[in-house]
């Protein structure tokens, strides 16, 4: 059996990976992780991949915009196999020439990719049978559907008037 436990002590955020081995009645730390964000809720599942191939991956939410979906086959991993939402960290410049107050604010409000929540994501859970597909609930009173191969956000769903903690 796979335990996953998300801990952060002062600056250092980290997902562990149990494994649970029944007939001798084991637990032990597998691998851990090193993550970039605070976590909140981390979901398992056993495939996530483009190509259909069965894998091990955890997605964990944070107190970024972000969702991290992690291989956990890949003991010695540095970055998570897909970065669903979050922060645009493609580079381009903007190519506007617009001085001012304007371009002070923009520069002090990072640019979300298309599809990110704009909060806090609460919540987690894998579709049980379209296997690729994960939902997400955040503190931006929405709940995302995403496509985690590609790395999209399929639908938002705005009809919450408060948080969505759960789904």
């Amino acid at each position: 059996a796979v335990i996953l436990a998300c801990h952060s002590e002062e600056d250092a955020h980290t997902l562990d990976v149990y494994v649970y081995d029944d007939s001798e009645g084991t637990l032990f730390v597998h691998h851990d992780l090193m993550l970039n964000a605070f976590p909140l809720c981390v979901t398992w599942l056993d495939t996530a991949t483009k190509d259909g191939t069965v894998g091990s991956y955890a997605a964990i939410g944070t107190m970024d915009t972000e969702i991290e979906v992690w291989d956990l086959d890949c003991i010695d991993r540095m970055t998570p196999a897909a970065v669903l939402g979050g922060t645009d960290k493609s580079g381009a410049a903007d190519g506007s020439a617009s001085k001012g107050k304007k371009k002070k604010k923009n520069k002090d409000k990072p640019k979300l990719k298309e599809g990110s929540h704009r909060e806090a994501v609460l919540g987690l859970s894998w579709h049980p049978l379209q296997r690729h597909v994960l939902g997400s609930a955040s503190a931006d009173k929405t709940v995302k559907i995403w496509d985690v191969p590609q790395e999209t956000c399929l639908h938002t769903l705005t009809h919450h008037t408060d948080k969505v903690q759960a789904l």
